[in-house]
């Protein structure tokens, strides 16, 4: 629906965002986030693929014709639980604390109101700032992610495969269902409050295997003795040489052979020969295992996000 009115605050006017803002808001996005990867041809894909249930509405500040803030709010499309709903808000570091931020949540709260949300996500850097602006609004931080960058010129050549592991490229996959059944199984794990319990094959066909961003040359399957084991997803933008993990997981009666390290490295070595340099990642600081699985790769890390939870 559209905004029913546009809301004047200082040094913006808050309106209805819509596709065409995709270019301005990976602008703004990898200004505010600089070690997460957004593009426009990104942003237009995931925005577009919404499954119409998660009932999701954005909204843009601008000053003078300059996107300066954004927000998002929606059902979670991957829960169970019909009350699970997820937000956002970020402003331009150079114009906060003049009551945009506020202007653009007073929006999200009308319409996680509407949607009867209970149980919100919201997801910012783990800074005192945002700390505050959610604590003020109900919010409490339950989970930090770390935000880990490689340079793939440093990557060493990735070991051999031990005999009966296969690793295969998506591209050679005739069955995207086989990666799909692993990231269900793996995702029940993901230490979230909002679990992955509901991660269906349609939206996952059209968002992930359909994006335009994934990189299907370097994403691996590891199979052992043909059964699918393990997998990593990499989705990579080749005009800033940059990648980004969208999963890796191992089955869990594969866990415990280092099949994450193996598909990883071997993902990451196939994106630096197609002239990625730099790849970036994000991890629980509860998620040990896959925290030492990026440290051995050599992974640093350059930033925290938090998420910020309410229940209601």
């Amino acid at each position: 629906p559209a905004v029913e009115h546009a809301r004047l605050v200082p040094a913006a006017v808050i309106r209805e965002a819509t596709l065409d803002d995709a270019a301005a808001v990976a602008r703004l996005s990898t200004l505010v986030y600089p070690a997460e990867l957004a593009t426009e041809r990104g942003l237009r894909h995931w925005w577009s693929s919404m499954p119409a249930r998660a009932r999701r509405r954005m909204w843009a500040a601008e000053d003078d014709g300059e996107l300066v803030g954004f927000a998002a709010a929606l059902l979670s499309p991957t829960s169970a639980d019909a009350g699970a709903a997820i937000a956002n808000a970020y402003v331009h570091p150079e114009r906060r604390r003049r009551g945009v931020g506020a202007a653009l949540w007073d929006a999200v709260e009308g319409h996680l109101a509407r949607i009867r949300a209970r149980h919100v996500n919201s997801f910012g850097l783990d800074e005192e700032p945002s700390r505050r602006f959610m604590g003020a609004r109900g919010f409490e931080v339950t989970y930090v992610q770390r935000m880990s960058r490689l340079d793939l010129s440093t990557l060493g050549p990735p070991p051999a495969p031990p005999a009966g592991v296969e690793l295969v490229p998506y591209t050679s996959l005739d069955d995207p269902r086989l990666v799909y059944e692993l990231e269900v199984e793996a995702l029940r794990d993901v230490p979230v409050d909002q679990p992955f319990d509901d991660v269906r094959w349609d939206d996952w066909f059209e968002r992930w295997w359909r994006n335009p961003e994934l990189d299907a040359e370097s994403s691996l399957l590891a199979l052992v003795s043909g059964e699918p084991a393990a997998f990593t997803t990499l989705v990579s933008d080749a005009e800033s040489g940059r990648a980004t993990s969208g999963m890796t997981g191992t089955a869990r009666r594969f866990r415990g052979r280092g099949l994450a390290l193996l598909v990883k490295h071997h993902a990451l070595a196939r994106a630096a020969a197609r002239g990625i340099a730099e790849a970036t990642t994000e991890n629980d600081e509860q998620n040990v295992p896959m925290l030492k699985v990026n440290e051995r790769l050599g992974y640093r890390p350059t930033a925290a996000n938090a998420t910020f939870t309410r229940r209601s």
